[in-house]
């Protein structure tokens, strides 16, 4: 028997996965907000300096910070100096927070902006 997809014939049928609902509950109750709609801020309780080597300029950073303060899904949002952007990435990704929160709920907090700037 050759399976070959196609349109219809005698093995055509419906394929479906099982859904799921996209709330809190089903993603083990934790949800995701925009740090504009968070009651608590994310709040660093560790922080690396970036190694620039005397290099100038500024970058703003947004990222993720996780239900565990975990720093995630980082990008330049701004930069006056690209080569100081590799060097803020890595050590933000190092950075540690008190997890955001929402109605004293912990949650994943989306759009959070740093920036940082170098004289």
């Amino acid at each position: 028997m050759a399976l070959n997809p196609g349109t219809g014939g005698a093995l055509a049928g419906d394929f479906a996965l099982p859904s799921f609902d996209v709330s809190g509950q089903d993603l083990g109750g934790v949800e995701i907000f925009d740090i504009m709609d968070a009651d608590k801020k994310p709040v660093p309780t560790k922080q690396v300096e970036p190694r620039t080597r005397g290099q100038k300029g500024s970058v703003v950073l947004r990222f993720t910070v996780d239900q565990y303060g975990k720093v995630q899904n980082i990008r330049v949002h701004q930069s006056s100096n690209p080569k100081l952007n590799q060097a803020c990435i890595d050590a933000v990704r190092r950075w540690e927070f008190t997890p955001g929160e929402k109605d004293g709920r912990t949650i994943i907090t989306n759009n959070v902006q740093l920036p940082i700037n170098f004289n």
